[in-house]
């Protein structure tokens, strides 16, 4: 074959090589994203999916391009071998040709070192030719199937959990009284929070979390945007802190300083406003009552859980006398201090002693209160701006609240007004006016319930029996050695008496540690070393037990209310099988395997310019070139018919080439065994080749004899002439 024959068929292979991998790619770019029909294509008696057909041709395309590549490097290849064999005329043997030739059939042949140490290139070639279809088998694995969420995310109006403030719900039946004096009407007195209000708020203290809130829907998301409470805390002032102070230390001391208060929790009691000018003029008629106890004997701290409520002030609509004041009422309070520093101490008045004056009692009482906290925390009507997400089951809550400052304060309602004399136009206002449900008035009943269940929780004290004059162990009147917030910072003092190893360590039971085995029996569990404030963990309680209040199906809002809220868009977050197409994992097989062949195919391409002529790999090739080629070994009878194995003396066997001769000129006559007789003339060689001699073209009659029983293992040379 002229070499630029093989060389233009070189480049439609070369052509194909980068499109048929293109249009894979771009095959599956196409389909990159797409959802997986599950309807079946039916034909015939046989059904189709969408995902087989897309299957079949990108395997077909991985296929035929396979194929490119294989074809154009066993091209390369057999032009490389010809040029191999002859380039030097140096006789080759047999078992050599053998390996160099079957190598692409035959994979065993590439184990062959001693042979392919001197034919690197080729070996380098035969082994991609092999590794080629390895790109076959991954690119279809480029393009799988997976999960993805449906877009656009469908939406629609519809109802999700809320907490229906405007309502009845979140506080219990008052008590109906009837007032005389201003006017005859009939007055609901405020009773405390409904059981399921302080069933929530208990569970959220104690896990410190949201509780679950189940969606309209699985896999949903909405934006939810209410008014609701909040706490906000803040550190009280230095005249109300020195207050309190003695306050507690008169409480102490006038039960003879046998039990020191570590914590405690309380809200302002419930005052009489007593000025002569009237309500209206005072200010604050709740100043005095923000202690925690009494202030005499026997010192009775205000045990209320919300406050404070002033239930005497509940009246008629003010006149000219009460200036429309007659229900007043001050912002719902709630108190909490930690004090760490307070044991028994005998000073003072709590046991005489003549060689301290009161100054020093004073001095010694104050070391109490080193490093305590007091806190004033107050009930809020805030903006929610929630973001509510479910994934899978997962519940995910994003808040946010109105800033500081654009709250309003909730104020403490002790009754409100329902005439029960006109159950048709009924009325619920505080205002005492007929026909009129306030829905104000409902929100700040709910926002203080909530306050009173939480106070419920809190409110009380914790009096550590190992600092008491007496000992013994905690005595609690109260719920929060059970919440989180003994995880914080300023309470969580409050931990270290339950622990044993701690009170081995501080010498509270020094005889612990006397036994080897003792301190396996502790509680060896490492504080967190970063503990939340307790203003910031007061504030965040009461704001999950407000969310979490959307748990319950109690507190739904009922469509035919007056005050239903609207319904929300919901967002659904839907889930489909699409297309998945990896580029990079293509193009990096491909990429290799196109880099490779190139080579191939420019080393194919010199050893056509070196040869002066392309080779084929067909039958023909073979029967020219093993007619005259010149065997150093004769073949012995029964050998001739080529069958395997090679004989170990036809291996070891030179072969020579005509090609190297310049021109062989010469008659070969034989007889066979029918005693028939044929000649043959021996052609010049190929114009443009350059022939050498190695010094063997002087053939001997018996060399050419036994090619010629090579090349009749591939023909009879009874058509030759």
């Amino acid at each position: 074959m002229p070499p630029g024959q093989t060389a233009r068929l070189c480049f439609p292979l070369v052509v194909l090589v980068f499109a048929l991998p293109s249009g894979l790619s771009i095959y599956q770019y196409y389909l990159k994203g797409t959802p997986v029909d599950d309807e079946p294509y039916k034909l015939v008696n046989f059904e189709l999916s969408q995902q087989q057909i897309n299957t079949a041709v990108g395997t077909a395309l991985a296929f035929l391009s396979r194929s490119c590549l294989v074809l154009a490097l066993s091209t390369a290849y057999t032009q490389a071998f010809w040029w191999t064999i002859t380039r030097d005329c140096t006789p080759a043997r047999l078992s050599t040709i053998d390996v160099l030739y079957s190598v692409l059939s035959n994979v065993c042949n590439l184990f062959r070192p001693r042979t392919w140490s001197k034919h690197p290139l080729l070996l380098l070639t035969a082994l991609v030719t092999w590794l080629i279809p390895i790109a076959a088998i991954i690119t279809p694995a480029t393009l799988s199937v997976a999960i993805a969420a449906v877009t656009p995310s469908p939406s629609e109006i519809r109802s999700v959990p809320m907490a229906d403030f405007e309502s009845l719900k979140f506080f219990a039946p008052g008590q109906s009284n009837t007032f005389t004096g201003l006017a005859s009407v009939d007055t609901v007195f405020y009773n405390g929070p409904t059981y399921m209000v302080e069933r929530i708020a208990y569970s959220v203290a104690t896990g410190g979390t949201i509780l679950p809130i189940s969606p309209s829907a699985p896999n949903t998301s909405w934006s939810l945007d209410f008014n609701g409470p909040a706490l906000r805390c803040n550190n009280i002032n230095a005249t109300m802190q020195a207050l309190m102070q003695t306050n507690i230390l008169n409480a102490y001391r006038g039960n003879s300083c046998q039990q020191p208060y570590n914590y405690l929790a309380w809200t302002a009691a419930n005052g009489s406003p007593t000025p002569s000018e009237g309500i209206a003029s005072n200010e604050d008629p709740f100043g005095n009552h923000a202690v925690p106890f009494s202030d005499s004997t026997p010192f009775t701290m205000n045990q209320g859980t919300l406050g404070p409520l002033l239930y005497d002030a509940v009246g008629a609509k003010g006149n000219a006398t009460t200036n429309g004041t007659a229900n007043a009422t001050q912002v719902a309070t709630i108190y909490f201090a930690a004090i760490p520093k307070f044991k028994y101490r005998e000073l003072g008045s709590c046991n005489a002693n003549p060689n301290m004056t009161a100054e020093q009692v004073d001095v010694e009482f104050g070391r109490y209160f080193v490093n305590s906290t007091i806190l004033e925390c107050q009930l809020w009507n805030t903006s929610y701006h929630t973001d509510f997400t479910y994934v899978d089951g997962q519940q995910s809550i994003d808040i946010t609240t109105s800033e500081r400052g654009k709250d309003i304060p909730v104020d403490t309602l002790a009754g409100f007004y329902m005439n029960g004399d006109y159950p048709k136009c009924a009325g619920l206002n505080i205002d005492y006016e007929g026909c009129n449900v306030d829905r104000y008035t409902l929100q700040r009943l709910s926002f203080q319930a909530i306050l009173d269940a939480f106070g419920r929780v809190f409110v009380g004290t914790v009096l550590d029996g190992q600092q008491s004059k007496y000992g013994g162990t905690y005595t609690t009147a109260t719920k929060v050695m059970s919440t989180v917030l003994l995880d914080t910072k300023e309470l969580s003092f409050l931990r270290a008496p339950s622990n044993w190893a701690t009170a081995a360590e501080t010498g509270t039971y020094t005889h612990l540690g006397s036994t080897d085995n003792m301190p396996s029996l502790y509680d060896w569990t490492a504080e967190a070393r970063q503990k939340p404030f307790l203003k910031h963990t007061i504030e965040e309680l009461f704001q999950n037990i407000t969310l979490s209040m959307l748990s319950s199906a109690h507190f739904h809002p009922n469509t035919s209310s007056p005050f239903a809220p609207h319904l929300v868009n919901v967002t659904s977050h839907i889930y489909h099988n699409v297309y998945e197409y990896s580029a990079a994992k293509l193009w990096l097989t491909y990429g290799l395997a196109i880099a490779f062949t190139l080579l191939g195919v420019v080393f194919g391409l010199l050893a056509i310019f070196a040869n002066g002529a392309s080779y084929s790999d067909d039958f023909s090739t073979i029967l020219r070139t093993a007619r005259y080629a010149r065997l150093s070994d004769e073949v012995q009878p029964g050998d001739e018919d080529g069958r395997d194995p090679l004989p170990r003396y036809l291996g070891a066997a030179t072969v020579g080439f005509k090609s190297c001769d310049t021109k062989l000129v010469s008659r070969v006559e034989n007889k066979d065994a029918a005693g028939w007789h044929r000649s043959r003339r021996l052609t010049d060689m190929p114009r443009g080749r350059a022939q050498q001699h190695d010094g063997i073209l002087n053939v001997s009659y018996w060399t050419l004899y036994n090619a010629l029983f090579v090349a009749r293992a591939f023909v009879s040379l009874e058509d030759l002439e």
